[in-house]
């Protein structure tokens, strides 16, 4: 994951920009996120980005 910073609400956000959004694409989403273990890295660009 190269942006192990990125807040799950801009995910979403970026997701409902979609034409094809559906409430289960997020759920999906935040499900995986939920699984994944990452190991803390370097500050990324994406930890400044606010919602």
């Amino acid at each position: 994951m190269a942006y192990w910073d990125l807040n799950p609400s801009w995910v979403e956000a970026v997701l409902r920009t979609r034409d094809d959004f559906e409430r289960g694409m997020a759920t999906a989403v935040k499900n995986k996120a939920a699984n994944i273990t990452v190991e803390r890295g370097a500050e990324t660009i994406m930890s400044r980005v606010k919602n």
